[in-house]
């Protein structure tokens, strides 16, 4: 694979002998390979448990947290983990169960498992006999684990933070396969910049690109969507915007269906991990952005206008053709045996709700996985560097990208937001992988 881009064969290989780290930066396709081998497995009978490090991804990936699914509680240590287990057994048992049903554990995000947590993975597995392989999937340059600890106090690990730090992750020794070609833009200048933003270079190149971007003017800003660091301004963007528009406002309200009783807090907390809203406030003309993939039809980001909205479903025009987009089924579920020995999703709630939100302005955190053909990013409210490269990694083209800011020192701005722990490059450096 020196040669070439690593495809989905490639990697289903590695898993038979080996597990598996699939890294690389924004766009250049891990959620899209993920699905594929997740697809392969199932198509051969085989059972997949996907794992989210957060609630987020594990929406996007279709699948449970890994804290819920391995039993993790709230601990914060391995020494946590073994006085919780004495008061869970019951559990354990059950997940011993779906362990000895499982070929392959998928755990997305992994930059945000912090060094304690993936001790703790192992522990886990190997305690009860886990003889599948796991699959970890995400950048390190990224998003960071959250701390529950002062930086310092690393417990078992003198100070360590990423997972690669652990010894679980010498344990796990997955084999690593970076996806170098970028899918989401083509232009070589803005794909050489993310590339320097993304291991945190700043320089005279970068500075002076960037300040480019923040007079890019052009008729794009009136289809560009605002990207913000806090929901505070996205909300109040929206509803201007939509209030300026002549005519009526048609609600679209979803649809709560509970299969089995669940506890109103994990409701409560997986309802505000989904891209939809409890409802959905329209009117004729305004741009709408597509939350969700359907393939044939529309893609997750992809921009459209509403045309109509006929009997509660609206019509929405984009690329010259018009989509009826019905309510998508967002289904809440853990991984459970079926009659034949296998490991399904059974289904503990289903949410109801057209995959739609208003284009004016959409969070960072909710654009994640989204490609935005005109976009504006605010960069006064975003509190991450991480944050900041994932804005600007939505554009697909840098002509129709705007940056803004109202800080006169451009240079302190930029050195705030370009930042990446020096542990990181160093690991990437090591493995040949920058």
């Amino acid at each position: 694979m020196a040669d070439r881009e690593p495809d989905v064969s490639d990697l289903l290989e590695i898993l038979e002998r080996d597990n598996l780290f699939l890294t690389g930066a924004a766009g250049t396709g891990k959620s899209w390979m993920t699905a594929r081998v997740i697809e392969a497995y199932k198509a051969r009978d085989r059972s997949v448990v996907a794992l989210g490090s957060t609630g987020v991804s594990a929406v996007h990936i279709g699948g449970v947290t890994l804290h819920s699914f391995l039993v993790l509680g709230i601990c914060n240590t391995l020494e946590d983990l073994i006085e919780q287990d004495r008061r869970n057994k019951g559990r354990l048992r059950e997940l011993k169960k779906l362990l000895d049903a499982t070929d392959l554990i998928v755990i997305d995000e992994v930059s945000m498992i912090g060094a304690e947590t993936m001790e703790m993975i192992r522990y886990r597995l190997e305690s009860l006999d886990y003889r599948g392989r796991v699959m970890f999937v995400g950048d390190f340059f990224q998003l960071p684990p959250v701390r529950s600890a002062p930086a310092g106090d690393g417990g078992l690990f003198g100070g360590g933070v990423y997972a690669f730090e652990s010894p679980a992750w010498e344990v796990f020794a997955p084999v690593t396969v970076e996806l170098r070609r970028m899918q989401r833009t083509r232009d070589e200048e803005f794909t050489r910049i993310l590339s320097r933003i993304r291991r945190g270079i700043w320089d005279v190149q970068v500075q002076e690109y960037l300040e480019g971007l923040l007079s890019n003017e052009g008729e794009f800003l009136r289809e560009a969507t605002w990207l913000y660091g806090r929901n505070r301004e996205v909300e109040q963007r929206n509803r201007r915007a939509l209030e300026s528009l002549e005519g009526p406002e048609f609600h679209c309200d979803a649809e709560l269906e509970l299969h089995e009783k669940v506890h109103p807090r994990r409701l409560e907390s997986w309802r505000g991990m989904l891209p939809v809203s409890e409802r959905l406030t329209l009117k004729r003309g305004a741009p709408v952005l597509f939350g969700v993939n359907r393939w044939g039809h529309y893609v997750n980001g992809e921009r459209g206008v509403v045309h109509n909205v006929d009997d509660g479903v609206p019509i929405v025009e984009k690329e010259e053709r018009f989509v009826r987009v019905s309510p998508h089924e967002f289904v809440l579920g853990e991984p459970a045996l079926d009659e034949k020995g296998r490991v399904q999703m059974r289904p503990l709630a289903t949410f109801r709700q057209v995959p739609l939100r208003l284009a004016y302005a959409v969070t960072i955190h909710k654009a994640q996985g989204m490609s935005l053909e005109a976009l504006v990013c605010n960069l006064d409210t975003i509190f991450a560097p991480s944050q900041f490269y994932v804005a600007l990694s939505r554009a697909v083209d840098p002509r129709r990208l705007r940056l803004e800011c109202s800080r006169r020192d451009l240079g302190g701005c930029f050195r705030r937001l370009i930042h990446v722990d020096p542990r990181v490059v160093e690991w990437y450096e090591t493995h040949a992988l920058i």
